[in-house]
């Protein structure tokens, strides 16, 4: 998986609703792209609240397929998930479900 032209190892979960990084993972990869505050708020499915530092729009691209969509960006050290609504968007022929790049 690549994003934003940069390779990414994610973790393919078609139960979450948004595409997830650690502040660490993010800056690392791309420590000039801005970050935009959000009060949005996510809720695990253990019913914890995280609050997001940013969001970033970014471009996602696995193999000849690509999609626009919103990172959030999170503060604890957390995989980098890919969001359901990507898992239509892509030819996921043949991959299993979990890590993945």
């Amino acid at each position: 998986m690549k994003i934003n032209k940069k390779s990414c190892e994610m973790e393919l979960d078609t139960g979450i609703a948004v595409f997830t990084m650690s502040q660490k993972q993010f800056q690392k990869l791309w420590p000039t792209h801005q970050i935009v505050s959000t009060t949005t708020k996510l809720r695990t499915y253990t019913g914890e609240i995280i609050h997001p530092v940013g969001t970033a729009k970014m471009t996602f691209n696995y193999k000849e397929d690509s999609a626009k969509g919103t990172l959030f960006i999170l503060p604890t050290g957390v995989d980098a998930i890919l969001q359901e609504i990507a898992y239509g968007k892509f030819d996921w022929t043949g991959r299993k479900l979990g890590r993945w790049k």
